[in-house]
């Protein structure tokens, strides 16, 4: 039988072996002669578990709401969230138009909240969240100060040493594709900033 820690290796080696060469996930169980439906169901316990939360005295959220994703990282933000749910208060039509402004002018940036799940299955080591944050700032300007700062990082921390395995990616909340990223974020940081 297979551990969870065996079926964590495989997947592992998957993603640096098999997927960056094109090779599916069934036949890379073929070949390594690990049954797809055991691997399956480890990956659907394990990788895509969504687990829903109700708090004593929240309100229930409305139909046009079917989710909502909060990173909290210390108790005090965990109050302040519950605090937030608390009360039933609509938002006015004044907080909507805001809040669609900056909805806006979000709709071109990955929403990277910064868990940093992504950097302790990454095995170039690579600092993602700061990654990604650069890369948001040079998608809107491509200004010499982004460039500038990825220079400062040492050669094999900047986004060009991802080695595309995805790795950061299956364990990423917010399901972004951190790897496509990285090449995008290599091939404008090869043009000349400020174009």
């Amino acid at each position: 039988m297979y551990s969870s820690e065996d079926l964590e290796r495989f997947y592992f080696q998957y993603q640096t072996e098999a997927l960056p060469h094109g090779e599916s996930l069934q036949s890379f169980c073929v070949k390594n002669k690990v049954p797809y439906n055991i691997f399956q169901k480890w990956y659907r316990d394990t990788r895509k578990k969504v687990v829903e939360v109700q708090v004593d005295g929240a309100p229930v959220i409305g139909h046009e709401v079917t989710m909502v994703l909060s990173g909290m990282s210390s108790m005090e933000q965990m109050k302040e969230n519950i605090a937030t749910f608390a009360e039933d208060k609509p938002v006015t039509d004044e907080e909507m138009e805001t809040l669609m402004e900056v909805t806006d002018s979000m709709l071109d940036i990955l929403p990277c909240t910064a868990c940093r799940y992504c950097t302790a299955h990454c095995p170039q080591k690579l600092d993602i969240p700061t990654l990604l944050a650069l890369y948001n700032e040079v998608r809107f300007a491509n200004g010499l100060i982004t460039h500038m700062a990825v220079e400062a990082m040492p050669e094999d921390k900047r986004p060009h040493a991802c080695i595309g395995c995805q790795s950061c990616e299956a364990v990423c909340p917010q399901q972004l594709e951190i790897a496509k990223a990285m090449a995008d974020f290599t091939e404008k940081l090869n043009q000349p900033a400020g174009l």
